[in-house]
């Protein structure tokens, strides 16, 4: 994976640390750089708003869903807590001018609804939410999109996804792939971010921790990535930024393996216990050896931009010497 880049300005900032949890609602979103200024009266109130996503409806009129909290100039807050949370809006852009501004269904007064993002088939709206019935702090959630348009009800994301701490900020790529942040899964600092497996019958199986350098020993969150699946973007309070919660860039350089099997010249049988060695022929240095399994079968990652030679040996008997291979 290539180096994380710090980017002075994007198309908004966060100004709270998102350590400070899903209820803490003071923050806001610098829209000056967007295509679509929300700051016109029709969709920006006295509130805070951030996490903007944009989908399409069925009349294919552009749709926005954004968090906003439910500050009233009225009242200290809700609650016995006088808490202020936060909620999913959506507004709907119509010949140019944002026409329609909806409190979702999902929402309440005493407990938080927030960072919201619709799967790319536009048929789900994933969010985080803290109310009671979940198995931590925040929790995903998800509720289907009908066709028209009406939010379905709450569904918990589960207990792979969901743990006794913290999880937030989904996101899903073009496979449907959900990634999210959380601090209660074993991880490198506080929030990691996280990918989800799943069986053949698209069912979370379990979670992966992306490593470094995508995690730190401090928060990381926002995930987005382009549809190439290479590129994106994190936001993160590592040492190092230029503020308080940053956005870095990331570009993944996947992974090339080598691999095959190893079988007998006469009667076509799968050898086991091979000794497979990759060697790099510019320096003639050994880049990894592993044995073959008991169908003939080896694997190794190798580095790309290089060109190796692969050698097996059994018994002291040369079983045969590849011819090179190269790799962009």
């Amino acid at each position: 994976m290539g180096k994380l880049l710090t980017l002075p300005l994007f198309f908004f900032t966060i100004i709270s640390s998102a350590q400070a949890g899903i209820n803490n609602a003071h923050f806001d979103v610098d829209t000056s750089h967007l295509a679509y200024d929300f700051n016109d009266g029709k969709t920006d109130a006295h509130t805070h708003e951030s996490s903007a996503i944009f989908t399409t409806d069925y009349k294919k009129d552009t749709v926005i869903y954004f968090t906003r909290n439910n500050y009233d100039n009225q009242k200290e807050g809700y609650g016995t807590k006088k808490e202020i949370n936060l909620k999913i809006f959506s507004a709907i852009e119509i010949d140019g001018e944002w026409l329609v501004n909806r409190n979702l269904r999902i929402n309440s007064d005493y407990y938080s609804t927030g960072h919201p993002y619709v799967s790319p088939d536009g048929r789900r709206l994933y969010y985080t939410s803290d109310r009671p019935g979940g198995m931590g702090g925040t929790d995903i959630y998800y509720s289907e999109i009908h066709e028209r348009g009406r939010i379905g009800p709450t569904t918990n994301a589960g207990p792979v996804v969901n743990t006794e701490g913290n999880e937030m900020f989904p996101y899903v790529n073009k496979e449907g792939k959900l990634f999210f942040s959380s601090d209660g899964h074993v991880g490198f600092g506080q929030l990691d971010i996280y990918s989800t497996v799943v069986d053949a019958d698209n069912k979370i199986i379990d979670v992966i921790n992306l490593g470094t350098p995508i995690n730190s020993a401090s928060d990381d969150f926002g995930y987005f990535a382009h549809e190439d699946g290479i590129n994106g973007y994190i936001s993160s309070n590592r040492e190092g930024g230029l503020g308080s919660d940053d956005i870095y860039e990331f570009q993944f350089t996947p992974s090339l393996s080598v691999d095959g099997y190893v079988t007998d010249g006469v009667n076509n049988r799968p050898l086991d216990s091979v000794q497979i060695t990759v060697v790099d022929q510019k320096t003639q240095t050994k880049i990894g050896e592993m044995m073959t399994d008991s169908k003939g079968y080896y694997k190794m990652f190798v580095n790309r931009n290089g060109n190796y030679r692969i050698d097996a040996v059994r018994i002291r008997t040369r079983v045969f010497t590849s011819t090179p291979i190269q790799h962009p």
